[in-house]
Order: structure tokens, then sequence, then C-alpha cells
């Protein structure tokens, strides 16, 4: 993310589709896609920013920071929406001493296997008619990726830190099936040494 520091008198900012557009003497200098914008500094007198602007700053969470020439705060814009991200957060920090840690650490890992195997299984209905013994071998990877997932499922801890390893190697021994599941759809077609 980038911040944008406006210090020049007279600079004027405003909002043109999903863009800052910033204009020194009526003329654009800099146009800075929303998405990239982290936060915009105003450090001069004289300047000036559009109703646009400001909305589609505070909806994005974009703070709008006003300083003084010594570089002292003396306002910020933000959202009144964005005050649940503190709670959020804490909620967040003690997720990781309690028992939600483990569940959204194992619901995030499980997705992932998911999707591995649909991957590999989509990839791989074409081999059941061209190549039966490819197919074989990635029914077996479709194996050991759902024998994987059952037992993350069954993973139990108090907190995270107690089930780490054993969530990180189950889900390690997935990625290698899965990688090699990968090398074997392939093959023939993209050279994949790893």
């Amino acid at each position: 993310m980038e911040e944008v520091i406006i210090g020049e008198y007279g600079t004027t900012l405003g909002k043109k589709s999903e863009r800052l557009i910033i204009r020194q003497k009526g003329k654009v200098v800099r146009e800075v896609p929303f998405f990239k914008l982290g936060a915009l500094t105003f450090i001069s007198k004289g300047c000036s920013i559009s109703v646009d602007a400001i909305r589609e700053c505070v909806e994005r969470g974009i703070h709008i920071n006003f300083l003084d020439f010594t570089g002292q705060p003396y306002a910020r814009l933000s959202s009144p929406n964005l005050t649940g991200t503190v709670k959020t957060r804490r909620e967040q920090l003690q997720a990781y001493q309690d028992d939600r840690g483990v569940t959204l650490a194992k619901a995030f890992i499980i997705a992932n296997l998911k999707n591995k195997l649909n991957i590999i299984r989509y990839f791989s209905r074409h081999r059941k008619e061209q190549n039966r013994e490819v197919f074989r071998k990635l029914e077996e990877y479709f194996a050991e990726i759902e024998k994987n997932t059952v037992l993350l499922e069954k993973v139990q801890g108090a907190k995270i830190d107690d089930v780490r390893g054993e969530m990180m190697g189950i889900e390690g021994r997935s990625g290698r099936v899965y990688w090699e599941g990968v090398k074997l759809i392939l093959e023939g077609n993209v050279v994949f040494p790893g």
C-alpha cells in the first residue's frame, strides 16, 4: 500500500472512477488507484480535497491525515464504521489463546485440502478413459487427501499451539501428495521437476 503525501500549496484532490486524481495549477500530476492507497497525508496549507474523494477513502478504510509545518498531526479523518476493527483484532488475539484458534485453523486447512482435491479430480476426469494407470494413481492421491481431511477433523486442542505441529504435518503430507498429482497430470505436456 502506498502513502500519498501532499506538500505543495494549491494542490487539489478529486475522485475519478476508481482513482484519486491529484492536480497542481489545474493540471493532473498524478493518479493513484484507491486500491493501492494506504493513507493520504496533507503537510501543506491551501490544499483541497473533494467530498467524493473523502467518501471513497473513508469507505475503503484509508486514513486522511493532516500535519502542521512541524510535522505534528492535528487532525485525522477515518470511518466511524471501522471501530469494530479494534474489537475484531482483540478477539483474534484472544482466539489465539483458546479453542477458536484451533477451529479456525482447521477450517482453513480443510478448505485448502478440499480445493486441492477438487483440482486434482477436475483435471483427472479425462484420464479415466485416456490413461487408466494415471487415473488409478490419482485415485490413490484422492484417497490420501480425503484420509488427511478426516484426520484433521479429529484434531482436538485447547489452543492452537497445542496442535500446530500435528496440523502442519497433515497439511504438509497432503501438499506433497497434491503436487505429485499435479506432476502426474502435467506429465508429457509441461516440464515440472517439482
